[in-house]
């Protein structure tokens, strides 16, 4: 197996850091800007045309057939109040000096007037390493699409912004996540508008100010419950009476007693029409307890550690080990004890590594480019299931360099039945 290095801040793709950029959805002053929000919601809309089907069927293979339907997970409302507090927009320029960071405004293609706002130092503060900016609301609303981009490219490379890691939106899902939060129609714009491209992907990094401009606490409530929102499937597997069961049986045996999925399989292959078995009833036990679900810090301290390493290193464990929380043991146990293969295959542990062969993510493969992961250790990321393509788009939009690219490994001597 390759050497393989990893980024000591790789903590996940997105959602929103806890300490800062989560805000308490009730109580908000509402800001002058609020009250004429409504002639700007609707001058640009990032609707996209296209859109992907929300079910449909795999591909065949030795696995089976599987057939997917997509779902949105939110954390539960413990969990999203337990690490709420308030915060402002404002903006970090590292490196930036007060000629530079004027000069800088008056080459975004922006109105006038909104150069004249954010150059107005009394908004301003010099700060070791660079200035901070307090923009008027009015203004950081104001940008079209490409000038928002265009500004946060200049934001991203600095910790201190929530344009270091914003929210990812799929632009062929961005109907369908919308309608699945229930937004109104003008909170529904309003994150429309405030979206911005980065190919493929549009971002999202205005938290404080969207919630600043929506007069409705019901509808702040839901507009967190969307930016935190993770799109997964439920997914099952179709048998019938010319399934390859000695096939299936053998993919999915992997880990189990000999008999462990025999029984199932055969009863629902008898069934006449055939039946589907959800793909977590062929899983082993601790997958499928974590499935679809968060952790939760009052219940379990150590969640921090409950990360994409020991959810792939624990796949098959009866008794999950917390040591493969740790990064850099788990990537030299994963150099000690795997191979790498080629073609994937059930439990196969999936590495993402970025342009510099650094590790960033870690998940099993289970079939037809299906995995089971976790994005991080925090509590807004549930185990779930990705797709591979969906995975690789997101860890490529962390801060580590190039796009993302998977290496399958498979260990030597794989977990007895």
């Amino acid at each position: 197996m390759a050497t393989h290095r990893k980024r000591t801040k790789s903590t996940g793709p997105n959602v929103l850091s806890l300490k800062r950029r989560l805000l308490v959805v009730s109580g908000m002053l509402l800001v002058p800007a609020a009250l004429a929000w409504g002639a700007l919601l609707h001058r640009s809309d990032n609707r996209e045309k296209n859109h992907r089907p929300r079910e449909f069927d795999g591909a065949a293979g030795p696995w089976g057939k599987l057939h997917y339907k997509r779902i949105w997970l939110q954390p539960p409302e413990e969990v999203l109040g337990a690490n709420s507090d308030r915060g402002e927009t404002r903006w970090f320029f590292g490196g930036f000096t007060p000629d530079r960071l004027v000069a800088f405004f008056h080459s975004i293609p922006i109105p006038a007037q909104t150069v004249a706002a954010l150059t107005e130092t009394s908004r301003w503060r010099l700060a070791e390493g660079g200035i901070w900016v307090m923009p008027p609301l009015e203004a950081a609303a104001s940008l079209e699409p490409q000038a928002r981009a265009r500004l946060y490219d200049a934001l991203a490379p600095f910790p201190e912004n929530g344009q270091h890691k914003p929210v990812p939106f799929q632009a062929d899902l961005l109907d369908e996540r919308l309608e699945a939060g229930h937004l109104s129609p003008n909170a529904s714009a309003l994150l429309r508008r405030l979206l911005y491209p980065r190919d493929p992907w549009l971002l999202f990094a205005d938290e404080f100010l969207a919630l600043s401009l929506l007069p409705d606490r019901a509808q702040r409530a839901r507009f967190l419950d969307v930016l935190v929102a993770n799109p997964t499937y439920l997914v099952t597997l179709e048998v019938n009476g010319r399934s390859d069961l000695d096939g299936l049986i053998q993919y999915w045996a992997l880990g189990t007693r000999p008999d462990g999925r025999a029984a199932l399989l055969r009863a629902a292959a008898a069934v006449p029409q055939g039946s589907s078995i959800e793909l977590a009833m062929l899983l082993p036990p601790l997958v499928r307890r974590l499935l679809y679900t968060y952790p939760n810090r009052s219940v379990d301290p150590g969640v921090d550690r409950h990360n994409c390493y020991w959810t792939a290193l624990n796949f098959f464990s009866d008794a999950p080990e917390d040591r493969f929380g740790d990064v850099e043991p788990t990537l030299a146990w994963l150099r000690a004890e795997y191979d790498e293969v080629n073609q994937p295959t059930y439990g196969d542990v999936v590495l993402l590594l970025d342009a510099e062969d650094a590790a960033i993510h870690a998940a099993v493969y289970l079939a037809d480019r299906l995995v089971f992961t976790k994005n991080g250790g925090n509590q807004f990321q549930p185990w779930m299931y990705m797709t591979v393509e969906d995975m690789l788009a997101m860890y490529s939009l962390t801060p580590s360099p190039g796009r993302a690219r998977p290496v399958y490994l498979r260990r030597r001597h794989q977990p007895p039945g």
